[in-house]
């Protein structure tokens, strides 16, 4: 089965594996400094709606909650892995979900749709690669 699996689509089921079991958070809580890791999506769900509808004590009092909200998934997600790393029945468990969790994308990604979506997926990023690569060399080699 693994031989039907390209290497682009195994990295790409390892980043999404990854993303999901994410260890280190890299987050200043309240503080407002940049977010990162899984702070950073925690963030993404806690967006304020349009400024304009919003009156300015609101905005301010939805921020400073914002702010708060993604602390507290923070140290909620800081706590849990703590928590699995001491109970020795939770590790395993864990253990059993991300063997699942891989298997599961194996099986999907050897399926003959997900391959021709992978490949296109690669297309896409060979695609951007090249633009972004071709913007900087001719960023680079203009001068005024």
């Amino acid at each position: 089965m693994l031989q039907c699996l390209t290497k682009k689509s195994l990295l790409l089921a390892g980043i999404a594996i990854a993303g999901m079991f994410a260890f280190s958070l890299e987050a200043q809580d309240s503080s407002g400094k940049e977010l990162s890791g899984r702070a950073k999506r925690y963030a993404e769900f806690s967006q304020l709606p349009d400024e304009n509808v919003i009156k300015e004590i609101d905005r301010e009092k939805l921020k400073n909650l914002s702010r708060k909200k993604v602390a507290l998934m923070v140290k909620m997600h800081a706590v849990r892995m703590e928590l699995i790393k001491k109970d020795q029945r939770l590790a395993a468990l864990r253990r059993k979900i991300l063997t699942l969790s891989l298997e599961l994308s194996q099986e999907l990604n050897a399926k003959q749709e997900m391959l021709a979506l992978n490949n296109e997926l690669a297309a896409l990023e060979d695609e951007i690669k090249e633009i972004v690569k071709n913007t900087k060399k001719s960023s680079r080699t203009k001068k005024y």
